[in-house]
């Protein structure tokens, strides 16, 4: 895996979401950002989290950014040829900080889903 390209995708994407999220509302806090990547599809979602403290599903901009996901997917595939399920990005507006972690064996990690819609947005703030 080459990590020069690795971070220059992973600070591509970042861009591009903290973008999207201020056309939206120019007044948040964090974004949280969940990539699933399968061989068929990317799913891709996230809750903006206002000054207030204040959850709400966010925009992670158009489908540019599921290719990219995808793309980092495909870089990062490690010689055995394990790739990861799902990334969590976040980041914080007041430090610009950028945070990324990949989950190799449960794709759903970090999925919202009905039964944990009441947890699962405050589990994924940005610290």
């Amino acid at each position: 895996m080459d990590q020069r390209q690795a971070d220059a995708l992973l600070h591509e994407i970042a861009g591009m979401v903290a973008q999207s999220e201020t056309r939206e509302s120019r007044d948040w806090a964090g974004i949280s950002v969940v990539a699933i990547v399968d061989e068929a599809s990317v799913q891709v979602s996230s809750y903006r989290y206002g000054a207030d403290g204040r959850a709400e599903p966010g925009d992670p901009g158009d489908l540019c950014v599921n290719r990219k996901f995808r793309e980092l997917h495909t870089l990062m595939c490690q010689p055995t040829g394990r790739h990861w399920k799902s990334a969590l990005m976040q980041i914080r507006r007041d430090t610009g900080e950028v945070t990324t972690d990949f989950e190799y064996d449960d794709a759903s990690r970090w999925k919202v889903t009905p039964l944990n819609l009441d947890t699962m947005p405050e589990q994924l703030r940005p610290r």
